[in-house]
């Protein structure tokens, strides 16, 4: 049985310990500091939950938590496998909406990344993320999940001339989100890959919001230095200040708090949109290592403690924080055993008319039924 096998046995596992995912989070509400997300909100988070299927719990899900706001509030995300339980659901959605809705392009997207003679599979594989914007669940309805992908398949390094497959991941993204690639998108996205100047740099995904205003978001990994984030944005064609950037990342870098970095840009047809993310890890992860993106609780000391300087977030939520990454335990669940690991993703900085508007953790769970082998990546 290979990797992919496991895994969608282990979706099935997970599918029959409950009704729906809230019956799953339930579980782990007590693991959650109220600083975090509080019990209006983890409501709200029920709500979207209810509507998802309790296999997702066999891939990693988290939350998207403003440290800069005082509300204790959290966007959700999935991660979902073609050709397991979960991508069956989304395929069934699609089947039952309206024509022309983001459902039936997300399932078609689905299908897509599920066949082995499409395209697109041979570079992005067969995974994809989703994220839920909880504050729609405000007026009763629900969120229609941004979509990301990655091109872990075949990397997009830099160095190489890959426009095809830039096109082709372009393609698909838009077209899951039920839009068409205009021809400036294509040449903002072609420009952004030709600024990498080395294969120690990627498009490490691309990604879209059905619901939001129109911009392909691409994230950019690889950086391990704040002079090589400056120069890439200066190749880029980033409307932005460099040295504005700057002066956000030097204190973190002074006090070797991360790593690495991934840089987030919005593009759209008329160019690179003036947000800038960066994305802060603690380690240089490496896809060849199936668990590369677990970290050790100790690795974010450092880089909590420089948030811990900037005045306008929120104390509680930074302590909070701390607590967080509890490394791995055993979960006892109806009549199964579940290892249950919690831990930070990263922390992603978001610049704005040239100065920090707003900084958020991606804290994450991950559940997998004993005896599976391998633990699954996001």
């Amino acid at each position: 049985m290979n990797l992919e096998e496991k895994l969608a046995s282990a979706a099935i596992e997970m599918g029959s310990m409950a009704d729906s995912l809230a019956e799953i989070l339930e579980q782990l509400r007590g693991r959650i500091s109220p600083a975090l997300i509080d019990d209006t909100w983890w409501e709200l988070v029920l709500r979207c939950a209810r509507e998802l299927p309790a296999a997702i719990a066999a891939f990693p899900f988290g939350f998207e938590i403003p440290l800069h706001e005082p509300e204790a509030k959290a966007d959700f995300g999935v991660s979902v496998l073609g050709r397991t339980e979960p991508a069956a659901f989304y395929k069934q959605l699609g089947q039952s909406a309206d024509a022309g809705s983001p459902a039936v392009a997300l399932a078609w997207l689905v299908r897509e990344m599920e066949s082995d003679d499409a395209a697109i599979h041979e570079i992005v594989s067969r995974k994809m993320m989703l994220e839920y914007d909880i504050a729609s669940a405000l007026s009763g309805t629900q969120p229609e999940p941004g979509i990301f992908i990655r091109p872990s398949a075949r990397p997009l390094v830099g160095g190489d001339e890959r426009d095809e497959d830039i096109n082709t991941v372009l393609d698909a993204i838009a077209a899951g989100a039920g839009w068409q690639v205009e021809s400036g998108e294509r040449r903002h996205t072609v420009q952004v890959y030709r600024a990498l100047k080395d294969d120690s740099t990627w498009l490490e995904s691309f990604g879209a919001f059905p619901s939001r205003e129109r911009a392909i978001r691409l994230a950019v990994g690889g950086f391990r230095t704040l002079s090589d984030i400056q120069e890439f944005l200066e190749r880029s064609g980033w409307s932005g200040q460099t040295a504005s950037m700057a002066e956000a990342v030097e204190p973190f870098q002074k006090k070797n708090a991360f790593a690495c970095v991934t840089v987030h840009l919005d593009v759209t047809a008329d160019g690179l949109g003036p947000t800038l993310g960066l994305s802060f890890m603690p380690k240089v992860r490496v896809e060849s290592d199936p668990n590369y993106w677990i970290d050790d609780p100790r690795m974010w000391v450092p880089f909590l403690d420089c948030l811990r300087q900037i005045d306008f977030l929120v104390p509680s939520k930074l302590s909070a924080l701390d607590d967080w990454s509890a490394g791995a335990e055993i979960l006892h669940y109806r009549s199964s055993s579940l290892v249950l690991m919690w831990l930070i993703h990263h922390v992603k900085m978001v610049i704005d008319q040239d100065k920090v508007e707003k900084i958020k953790a991606y804290p994450f769970f991950l559940m997998h039924p004993m005896g599976k082998g391998e633990i699954p990546s996001d």
